[in-house]
């Protein structure tokens, strides 16, 4: 399908998807993204459109070392006009499982695999998104670097449970996956 390519889709209402898709328009795409618009029947027969962004699912890692401290990168992020401290994450490649991408992401971003990769949860990351992320810990890591992408300008940064917890409450760890995974970490015991 091309770009601004308009189609009709015809749903019948079930429990999974209760809400027919009257008109689907794609608005932009570029290898990482594409932006819909889908004209969408309400309950109360009115109609709406919602923008939504395609995007393919990623994985996000909190990498422990032997001695109980985190690694973590620094990059900056244009959008926020600003460096972000948080632990490795990135999307998934194509016919890639999240747990290749896990360490594949661990390779590219620390110089790291895991000899024991543990998924925590699969989440949704917001609410106009198709993506699903996979959060994980990693632990027994040892030496095995891979170049980063070339978008990539990393800084590793290590940091105890206390410092991380430090950052996050002083607002210098702001990135949500970062967050979202220590304490999904923490609440299942797993750091």
């Amino acid at each position: 399908m091309k770009n601004n390519e308009t189609f009709v889709v015809m749903i019948i209402m079930n429990d999974n998807d209760p809400w027919p898709v009257l008109n689907r328009e794609k608005k932009y795409s570029n290898p990482w993204i594409s932006l819909w618009e889908e004209e969408t029947l309400l309950p109360n027969k009115k109609h709406f459109t919602f923008t939504i962004i395609e995007a393919p699912n990623w994985v996000s890692i909190l990498p422990i070392r032997r001695d109980k401290k985190f690694l973590m990168i620094k990059q900056y992020r244009p959008p926020w006009k600003n460096i972000s401290l948080e632990f490795p994450a990135g999307r998934m490649e194509k016919d890639e499982t999240p747990q290749q991408a896990a360490q594949r992401e661990l390779r590219e971003e620390i110089g790291f695999s895991s000899k024991k990769l543990v998924l925590v949860q699969k989440l949704r990351p917001v609410t106009w998104t198709t993506q699903w992320v996979y959060f994980y810990v990693a632990s027994e890591l040892f030496s095995s670097p891979l170049p980063p992408d070339n978008t990539e300008f990393l800084e590793t940064y290590v940091v105890s449970e206390e410092e991380f917890l430090e950052k996050v409450s002083m607002g210098e760890i702001v990135d949500l996956p970062t967050v979202t995974a220590y304490f999904l970490a923490k609440h299942r015991s797993l750091i």
